[in-house]
């Protein structure tokens, strides 16, 4: 636990420098302290069999990274912006590619979710057919 607070204070004072204060440092942390929290919700609830709620704080933590990816989107635009046609990251070209990139985040994390499911539960059944 120790581990994942150093990394969610460094990842959040990066994020804050990164951004020349754009970004709080300590908005980050609690963005981050929940997300790393419903992490290991997550793989406590997988490794319990309880697969509807590691699906489900999976989905929520998997919510949590696309709204700091959108803080950080526009940090960097109001930061930079010279560099950017728009001046704001709120168009109907950006939203689609955010819905869809979350979408598509959102799909492969569950697959590989129920493909790990699926292969526990047939080495477990296997197991209990040789009699282990």
């Amino acid at each position: 636990m120790k581990q994942l607070d150093q990394y969610r204070m460094k990842q959040a004072d990066m994020l804050d420098q990164a951004t020349d204060g754009r970004l709080k440092a300590s908005e980050l942390e609690e963005g981050l302290k929940m997300h790393v929290n419903e992490l290991l919700k997550a793989f406590d609830s997988y490794t319990e069999k309880d697969f509807d709620t590691t699906y489900e704080t999976v989905r929520k933590s998997i919510h949590h990274m696309f709204e700091v990816g959108k803080g950080v989107s526009w940090a960097i635009t109001d930061q930079f912006p010279g560099k950017f046609d728009q001046k704001s990251v709120d168009t109907p070209a950006a939203d689609l590619r955010e819905d869809l990139n979350y979408l598509f985040s959102e799909h492969l994390v569950l697959a590989v979710v129920a493909m790990q499911k699926k292969k526990m539960m047939a080495v477990r059944t296997l197991s209990r057919q040789q009699g282990l």
